[in-house]
């Protein structure tokens, strides 16, 4: 959903007219018909007003409900980027992959929505404790199978984690985070 549809929508469920929130927002209503229109948008400062008036994070009014979805569509999409990373046996993948957690923990932090902060920082600890981090990469014996399984239907994702002799307590901990992770609201 985009900014016009989802202001024009919040707008209407509070029963304000064009003019009601022009008069709120200090602009004319020629400008709210504007911007929920599509011709144009409300500065940073006006939308924050906006989000103020509607009671309303700043992500919901730009982004709707549907940004909840696609915030669990990155995850999933890391995820998958990480464990084929993993199989790849790839020094520079993995860091890559752990990057890429450290920018959603970061956009969920700075967001709010959908992930606990607590799970974002767990689930990089433990990863950061299975050593490859630094460099001490895993022998491909030792290395049995990491794969996801995302199941289509009910948007349910389930996760198996195999591993024998390396750090089993360890995986066991990432496998709990992730589910939490990667539990849909």
């Amino acid at each position: 959903m985009v900014f016009s549809e989802q202001l024009s929508k919040l707008r209407k469920e509070a029963n304000l007219t064009q003019e009601d929130l022009a008069e709120k927002c200090d602009v004319s209503r020629q400008a709210v018909a504007k911007w929920e229109g599509g011709e144009s948008l409300p500065d940073v400062y006006k939308i924050s007003q906006i989000a103020k008036t509607f009671e309303v994070s700043l992500e919901e009014l730009i982004w709707g409900k549907d940004r909840q979805d696609s915030q669990m569509s990155i995850a999933r999409d890391i995820y998958m980027q990480f464990i084929d990373n993993m199989e790849s046996f790839q020094y520079d993948a993995y860091s890559s992959s752990i990057g890429l957690l450290k920018k959603l923990k970061t956009s969920i932090r700075k967001s709010r929505i959908v992930f606990k902060k607590e799970i974002v920082d767990g689930l990089l600890a433990q990863l950061d404790d299975f050593g490859i981090y630094y460099g001490d990469v895993w022998c491909k014996d030792e290395y049995q199978s990491i794969f996801a399984d995302v199941e289509s239907n009910g948007h349910e994702v389930k996760k198996k984690i195999y591993m024998d002799k390396i750090m089993p307590h360890k995986v066991e901990a990432v496998e709990n985070l992730l589910a939490d992770y990667l539990e849909l609201p």
